[in-house]
């Protein structure tokens, strides 16, 4: 071990050289690269003995990745500015610290009864069959997916797509279980991996000018982040994020909106992937089984929170094999660190129970962690409602119970039927996914006494933070939130827990469906048809929809949206203005102009963005009056005021709802009116400063 820190460490001393004197050379990506892989194959045998080296070598690299990030944000909120040479400065101290991890907290030796070879499966043409399947299957989607790319607003991309995807994605999927009866690791890890790309892929390919609107706001403080090397004020979290992100497009000269448009995409694929690498070979069809039960809908766009989710998961996984399979726990809890790094309040629960699962069940404090992870959230938010003034509404009595009782009927209430065959199963999937989880779960901890005590921390941990989740959704009403996203804290911590019990639900999941693949053949054929239906549902559930069943809330950013945008800009003249928009238009606006203008208003005490922030505030409750009951000039004066301009534009899309009785009465108030896309926007303009803007 010493010996091949000694070979690596010429290579350090030239990347800290080039840090100092050539930044931006051309061999610094080489470099980094080679030291990753380096690093990664021999460190990877070292902690992960009984595994595969590309596997192992990969989760050591996320490490020393992980460890720059982690170093990066230190270093930001030190009021170091974030530049080539800090960010090759960062990577090089990641290594160091992983080899002197290596040297210093050694694992021991596995025994002769856990050695690799008599463990692992070789290679067979069938394995290729299903990974060629997986990759063409997989390929087909994401091939699709970029001819399908539309730059207009929509609100779900299945109209789009063609009737085939479905089916190539539910392919991809079944070649995985394929891959998962024959138990070689690679093979179950590409196909895995493959499958998991090809569902989280479609959204950045589709909606060609962003998905939601998060996403928009967080690249925007990338490019800031990228630009500056310091954003101002600084915010309390995301760095984890926004450090990587801008580190890979630094060092390696890629387009920043690409690489944060399959930051978390690919990074789900990945650790998936890496799954094949932490089970015994027994439980190796625990991986596939995955795909059956993880909530997609969390990984389909790059945001901070959904960035914490995947490495948190990756973090739980690392711990368990730590414990279980006696691999080394470093990169577990480098994970977890990165998962705190990108969002601290989603990373806390996946930092309490790691460190329960590393301590172990036998000791106290590992329940203590347990307990403080589903306590963690719902204490902080309490706690800044009172010391810094966060609008939350805290309720308390029967109203408590009268709201959980609520839940819990809903939650065990099959949806309604709508004669719609599709839509009513992909609803009923929907419906049955978490109940399945829930209940796998609890086979799995009174069905495994070889590892029951792993097993009762995940489900214990999983459980206590739906319980919380559910409590938190029923005495706290987040008033600061748009009305239909006030559950949205929530409902994070459900998802959280369900990521905990898809961990010994996946594992029973993946056993039963082995052994009866491996039964009859009448009963593989019904199985096989089960899980088509299935996971062509959780394929289609993973993306907005609009069917008989459900109707999803927002619209995507069109390129009518970004003309009106630079043509209100070009029109004001560089003079002061306020824009009443709906949200998607806002977050638009913060990628495209960036935060260009704020004015603090005394009466609220807020700093008021000069578009509506997207998760609420005062400017956006003008935004719904003056598109809603009250479309007056009154209402749209008062935005002048809270903006402090006298310039105001009013963006009405046509899918707004009302949106033709309220362009009628906004145009009867200007005369001065746009409109693009045909009609798609429309535009009105308003000048409190003269009166050629009169009513007519």
């Amino acid at each position: 071990m010493r010996h091949a820190f000694l070979l690596v460490l010429p290579f350090l001393l030239g990347l800290a050289g080039f840090a100092l004197f050539a930044p931006h050379s051309p061999l610094v990506p080489a470099l980094i690269v080679g030291i990753l892989c380096y690093t990664g194959g021999t460190l990877g045998a070292e902690w992960f003995r009984r595994r595969p080296s590309l596997l192992s070598g990969i989760t050591v690299s996320l490490t020393i990745l992980a460890g720059t990030s982690i170093l990066l944000t230190g270093w930001y909120y030190l009021d170091g500015r974030l530049h080539a040479a800090s960010m090759i400065s960062a990577f090089v101290g990641s290594v160091l610290t992983t080899w002197l991890v290596a040297l210093f907290w050694r694992i021991p030796p596995p025994t002769n009864a856990e050695s690799t070879e008599s463990n692992e499966t070789r290679f067979h043409p069938i394995d290729l069959f299903f990974l060629l399947a997986s990759c063409l299957s997989a390929g087909l989607v994401l091939y699709t997916a970029w001819r399908s790319g539309t730059t207009e607003s929509i609100r779900t991309p299945w109209p789009l797509l063609p009737a085939g995807t479905i089916a190539a994605g539910t392919l991809a999927m079944l070649a995985a279980w394929g891959a998962s009866l024959r138990g070689h690791r690679l093979t179950i890890a590409m196909t895995v991996a493959g499958a998991t790309i090809a569902i989280t892929g479609i959204a950045p390919l589709v909606y060609q000018l962003g998905y939601g609107f998060d996403g928009f706001l967080h690249r925007a403080s990338e490019q800031v982040l990228l630009s500056t090397g310091t954003l101002t004020p600084k915010p309390p979290y995301y760095l984890g994020q926004y450090t990587f992100v801008t580190w890979i497009v630094t060092l390696f000269s890629l387009p920043l909106r690409w690489v944060d448009l399959a930051l978390v995409p690919v990074m789900t694929g990945i650790v998936i992937g890496i799954l094949a690498a932490l089970l015994p070979r027994e439980r190796l069809s625990a991986v596939p089984a995955l795909l059956a039960l993880l909530p997609f809908h969390a990984f389909i766009a790059t945001t901070p929170q959904s960035l914490a989710y995947v490495l948190g998961f990756l973090a739980l996984m690392l711990a368990s094999s730590a414990r279980d399979e006696h691999t080394h726990p470093a990169p577990a809890l480098a994970a977890v660190g990165w998962s705190l790094a990108t969002h601290p309040l989603a990373g806390l629960p996946f930092a309490l129970l790691t460190g329960a699962l590393l301590l172990g069940p036998k000791r106290i404090l590992s329940w203590i962690a347990v307990f403080a992870a589903a306590l963690a959230v719902p204490i902080a938010f309490y706690a800044l409602s009172k010391t810094s003034g966060l609008a939350i509404e805290w309720q308390s009595g029967a109203h408590v119970f009268e709201g959980l009782w609520t839940t819990l009927r809903e939650t065990l209430t099959p949806p309604a039927t709508r004669v719609a065959l599709w839509a009513d199963a992909a609803a009923f999937v929907a419906w049955m996914t978490p109940l399945a989880i829930v209940l796998l779960a609890g086979y799995r901890l009174f069905h495994d006494r070889a590892h029951r005590g792993t097993t009762g921390i995940l489900i214990s941990g999983g459980t206590l933070l739906m319980l919380a989740g559910a409590v938190f959704g029923t005495i706290g009403t987040f008033t600061f939130l748009i009305s239909y996203e006030r559950g949205d804290y929530a409902a994070r911590l459900i998802t959280i827990g369900l990521l905990l019990l898809a961990i010994p639900s996946s594992q029973v999941f993946g056993e039963r469906v082995k052994t009866v693949l491996q039964g009859s053949a009448a009963a593989a054929v019904v199985l096989v048809l089960f899980l088509t239906g299935w996971h062509a549902s959780r394929m289609y559930l993973a993306l907005p929809r609009h069917d008989a069943t459900a109707a999803s809330h927002g619209w995507s950013v069109g390129r009518a949206d970004l003309e009106a945008i630079r043509a209100i800009d070009r029109d004001a003249q560089d003079a002061p203005y306020t824009v009443l928009a709906n949200q998607t238009v806002s977050a638009a606006a913060v990628e495209l102009l960036g935060f260009k203008r704020y004015v603090h208003d005394p009466a609220s005490g807020q700093d008021i963005f000069f578009y509506p922030i997207p998760t609420g505030g005062p400017l956006y409750d003008v935004f719904l009056r003056a598109t809603g009951k009250d479309p007056s000039r009154d209402t749209i004066k008062e935005a002048a005021t809270l903006g402090q301009s006298d310039r105001v534009f009013v963006v009405l899309n046509r899918y707004w709802w009302d949106a033709e009785r309220v362009g009628e009465a906004l145009a009867s108030t200007t005369k001065r009116e746009f409109t693009f896309g045909d009609g798609a926007v429309r535009v009105f303009s308003y000048d409190f400063s003269t009166s050629t803007n009169a009513a007519k």
